[in-house]
């Protein structure tokens, strides 16, 4: 996932990336997820920018209706 959020009362945008990992092998029978969820303050929006959030989701198999 990555995503840009527009924080209230902030004038920096704010960068968010996570990453999802799953294992467990061919011959496991468990499925083993870990992940990592990162935030920090970017730049400094633009006056001509929309002041918006907004989230792209990455991945396999993932339903393409919003």
């Amino acid at each position: 996932m990555k995503g840009v959020l527009a924080v209230q009362g902030s004038q920096r945008l704010f960068v968010l990336q996570g990453v999802r990992k799953e294992g467990g092998g061919a011959r496991s029978k468990q499925l083993q997820v870990c992940g990592e969820l990162k935030g920090e303050e970017g730049r400094e929006w633009r006056d001509e920018e929309e002041r918006r959030s907004e989230l792209i989701v990455i991945g396999k198999n993932l339903s393409h209706e919003r």
